[in-house]
């Protein structure tokens, strides 16, 4: 299984890969197309999928950090959010 742990694949074409059991966590994700990639088992733990291609993205048998269901394209909508708030807070404060 790969290790990219802490990989930086931001806008990567990821498009088809086979990326079961790979360790992705806190790997950087952003805009990569991972539509149609197999991430069975794959570790997505604290990796930054903010914009990322999910379409169609196998995820069957994924490992969870916990018991949570929520689908990849939902946890790339949370993480966005997140980023965003971040995002105003660091300026509020640089703005001061």
């Amino acid at each position: 299984c790969a290790n990219l742990r802490y990989a930086n694949l931001d806008g990567a074409n990821l498009e088809g890969a086979n990326l079961r059991n790979a360790n992705l966590s806190c790997a950087n994700l952003r805009y990569a197309n991972l539509s149609c990639a197999n991430l069975r088992y794959a570790n997505l733990d604290g990796a930054n999928l903010e914009g990322a291609n999910v379409k169609e993205t196998i995820l069957e048998g994924k490992e969870e950090p916990s018991q949570d269901t929520t689908s990849l394209s939902e946890k790339v909508k949370e993480l966005e959010e997140e980023n965003k708030k971040l995002k105003k807070a660091l300026k509020a404060l640089l703005d001061t």
